[in-house]
This record gives C-alpha cells, structure tokens and sequence, in this order.
C-alpha cells in the first residue's frame, strides 16, 4: 500500500516578525485632542478602554457592567468573549473606571431609550 504524495510538502508557513510601535507624544496629544472633539462618545470610550487596558475592541465592545467590580478596580471577562475561552480578571486603572461610572449614568439617564441604544462605552446593557 503506498501513500499518496503530502500536498503540503515543501510548504513553509508565513514568518512573522514581532513589531512594537508606540506613539509619540505627539500623536498622543493629536490623538486626545481628536477624541475629545468626537462626535460619537460611545466610539471614544471603546478606544480609550481598549487603550488602556489593552484589551482587543471586541471585548471591550462588547463588555457589560455587571463584569466590573469598580470596588476592587477588575474587569472579569466572560470565557465566551477572550480568545482563550477561560475567563481573564484584568486590574482596570482609575481612568477606566471612570469611563465605565460616566457611562452608567448616561444609560441610567437614558432609562426610556431602546435596548440598542444602551450600548455606550463599550459596555453592553440588555434590558431584561
């Protein structure tokens, strides 16, 4: 009995190079001044808690408040949203913390608002 050829011999998977770039202060200071300007707030604060945490956008985006403990400052991330699949404790800074109370009351505030409209800060909110 002889094997059929492998189809994948010789095949040599892509190489990659690790990178790291980080801005400048410059663009940082370009980079606030931008987001501060911004019409749409929700977006902002999905990029600053991304930046912040380093967290990937789909995590953030779809983050809800009942995974922060902002007594103890951590994000506990469900297994079904991490790349892993296990559920990640992040320590969040005080500025992430911030975010996240500013956009409780924003959807606290907008109490009549369609259950769409409540995903604010990255943090999802679904009406029961």
């Amino acid at each position: 009995m002889t094997c059929a050829p492998n189809s994948a011999q010789g095949f040599h998977g892509r190489i990659e190079h690790a990178r790291e770039r980080f801005l400048s202060p410059e663009e940082l200071t370009r980079l606030a001044a931008v987001l501060d300007a911004a019409e749409d707030q929700r977006a902002v604060a999905i990029i600053r808690m991304g930046m912040l945490t380093g967290a990937r956008v789909g995590e953030v985006r779809t983050a809800r408040f009942e995974q922060f403990n902002l007594d103890f400052a951590i994000w506990s991330k469900f297994a079904s949203t991490t790349k892993q699949r296990k559920t990640h404790r992040v320590p969040i800074s005080q500025d992430v913390a911030a975010i996240v109370r500013l956009r409780q009351q924003v959807v606290s505030y907008c109490g009549a608002c369609r259950p769409a409209a409540l995903e604010y800060a990255g943090v999802s909110i679904r009406t029961r």
